[in-house]
């Protein structure tokens, strides 16, 4: 499982290189997420939709001043688009 730690990023770059290494990621493979930013949380959750990934925990409890952790897994492959 690869880890991205997006805790000191801009929210954009963050998205940006979540996105990117999803697209690395084979059927069943997974991606942990660290970070600080409730904005990320929401927008995962909108870029990764079932049922091609599953995002874990399908809750974040989201305290001032905390950070997160999720995961990001792929369920299917994606089709290649030419």
């Amino acid at each position: 499982m690869s880890i991205i730690d997006v805790r000191n990023h801009l929210l954009p770059f963050s998205l940006l290189q979540i996105c990117r290494a999803a697209k690395r990621m084979g059927a069943g493979e997974a991606l942990e997420i660290l970070g600080c930013n409730p904005e990320l949380v929401r927008d995962l959750y909108r870029i990764f939709p079932a049922p091609d990934y599953e995002v874990l925990p399908k809750e974040v409890v989201w305290k001032t001043g905390e950070d997160f952790r999720m995961e990001i897994r792929k369920v299917l492959q994606a089709p290649v688009r030419s």
